[in-house]
């Protein structure tokens, strides 16, 4: 059945016809987490599908990412190696190594089920259409502050509903058509893990690309939002990157936001959240992270401004310097 699946998808997609190309390329950005990506990789090697190739991109880690890598004796595995410069920088790289008809992007602190490969190529064949298609995000962490952390970055991605169209897919857990994206890239310029996938689909859209929800397609997410100061930290990061050129993702209201950055200081985005949890079912789950996902939101305000008010931010894109590779081929 899986081997029809994947004959399937090299006549459906037209991705791609160099004959060295397989049906599914998976692409995970690392920067020391050597412990949570080990955990990762082995739930890719307990799919279901077994014919992909896993691409790891190593951002500069100094822990033991390496080590981590070269124990798995798979030759689906391709690792590669670069000084730190980033996620936008690292995820061009695993698209320009990728030989896959299909992309699929998840992140190191990320479990796929074991289903996840084959139904993102399954999905692909029924959605000729969709040039990406990105799938639902699980927060195990049933605590005030995971869910906190999860329903302010994940809410648009509850595990609900049937497949519909939608704005932007992260790359947690996101799948491409390989030959649709070519002439794309991610803005080099986002350091802080958000911003870069959105921006990438923002221009997609804008091509007149279609991005598709599909909440069968799942991943757990074991973020480090774990603790108060981990989240708050989170938001520094994510704060710097909306002024960097992050707010483009949320169009007018982003542009509003920048224009008057008091505004950030009102949390706007709680009631959007609220509104998400509410028609997935997720009403319980708010109300144990309401307080601090209130309390995360004030203060990435508070530090929208703080960047505004930074004239070494936004930075140039042009400065960014060229990448130092080592490319290892297991």
């Amino acid at each position: 059945m899986l081997s029809g699946i994947l004959q399937k998808a090299q006549k459906a997609d037209e991705t791609s016809k160099d004959d060295t190309a397989v049906s599914l390329s998976v692409v995970i950005v690392t920067y020391n987490r050597c412990e949570k990506l080990k955990e990762c990789l082995s739930s890719l090697l307990k799919q279901s599908l077994t014919e992909f190739e896993i691409i790891i991109v190593d951002d500069g880690s100094t822990d033991n990412t390496q080590e981590t890598v070269l124990s798995f004796k798979d030759k689906r595995f391709c690792y590669h190696r670069k000084r730190h410069s980033g996620c936008g920088e690292s995820r061009n790289i695993g698209l320009n190594l990728a030989r896959g008809r299909i992309i699929a992007f998840t992140d190191d602190d990320c479990i796929p089920e074991t289903e996840w490969a084959k139904k993102i190529i399954e999905s692909h064949i029924r959605n000729p259409d969709a040039t990406c298609i990105g799938g639902a995000v699980i927060n195990p962490y049933d605590d005030s502050v995971g869910w906190a952390g999860y329903l302010l970055e994940f809410s648009a991605w509850l595990p609900t509903g049937k497949p519909r169209a939608i704005y932007d897919v992260p790359t947690a857990n996101a799948s491409y058509k390989k030959k649709r994206i070519s002439g794309f890239a991610f803005n080099a310029l986002f350091k802080h893990n958000g911003f870069e996938d959105s921006i990438f689909n923002l221009g997609l859209r804008s091509a007149g690309h279609t991005l598709l929800f599909d909440p069968d397609i799942m991943v757990e997410h074991y973020h480090n939002r774990t603790s108060m100061n981990a989240l708050l930290e989170l938001q520094k990061g994510r704060a710097k990157d909306f002024v960097r050129g992050g707010y483009k993702a949320y169009g007018f209201k982003g542009k509003l936001l920048l224009r008057f950055p008091m505004l950030n200081l009102l949390c706007l985005d709680v009631p959007t959240v609220f509104l998400r949890s509410i028609r997935a079912g997720f009403i319980r789950e708010f109300i144990i992270g309401s307080l601090r996902l209130v309390w995360a939101s004030h203060f990435r305000g508070k530090e929208i401004l703080k960047n505004i008010g930074n004239p070494k931010n936004p930075e140039n894109p042009e400065r960014a310097s060229q990448v130092e590779t080592q490319h290892k081929k297991l």
